[in-house]
């Protein structure tokens, strides 16, 4: 995710903080908020892929208890992989987007709402530009996500299945 945000925003990858989804799980997700809002940045997440977007943020995985990875997408395509090596993304497929992301400044609201309108009106056109994301895998960084989202009840359900719930 460091290397995507750092392209997303055109900043070097060292003016990034060190987070990351297989040591902070837990506090992933509110973690880099944390940072953008430092930054004057928010991210949006989507229910649907923006796939009519020159640039978004795609959280990819490639089965149940693979490491979830982002990449930076434009359009229906993969713009920027920043995997070094043979793990280094060629393309991406429509089922192996988790979660859709855009960053975007935090004092206007007017974007954001402009994205859900444009994916709300190319599904009911029937593009193939946007394409409802399938439910999150269980694990903490599915929690977070779903934190993030607003789903606290999908958040508390994916807790318990778990085990991460507190008894009481």
């Amino acid at each position: 995710m460091r290397a995507v945000v750092a392209s997303y925003l055109g900043l070097p990858y060292e003016a990034t903080p060190r987070i990351s989804g297989l040591a902070d799980a837990a506090t992933f997700w509110s973690d880099w908020s944390r940072w953008l809002r430092r930054h004057g940045y928010t991210i949006a997440t989507y229910d649907f892929a923006p796939g009519h977007l020159k640039r978004w943020i795609a959280v990819v995985g490639r089965g149940h208890g693979a490491p979830l990875h982002a990449v930076l997408m434009s359009g229906t395509e993969l713009l920027h992989d920043p995997m070094l090596g043979p793990d280094r993304l060629q393309r991406v497929e429509h089922s192996e987007v988790m979660c859709a992301i855009v960053i975007g400044p935090i004092g206007a609201t007017d974007w954001s709402e402009a994205i859900t309108q444009q994916i709300s009106l190319a599904v009911s056109r029937g593009s193939p530009l946007v394409w409802c994301l399938e439910h999150l895998m269980d694990s903490q960084w599915g929690v977070g996500m779903y934190r993030l989202r607003g789903q606290l009840r999908e958040a508390a359900a994916m807790e318990r299945r778990l085990g991460l719930a507190e008894a009481g």
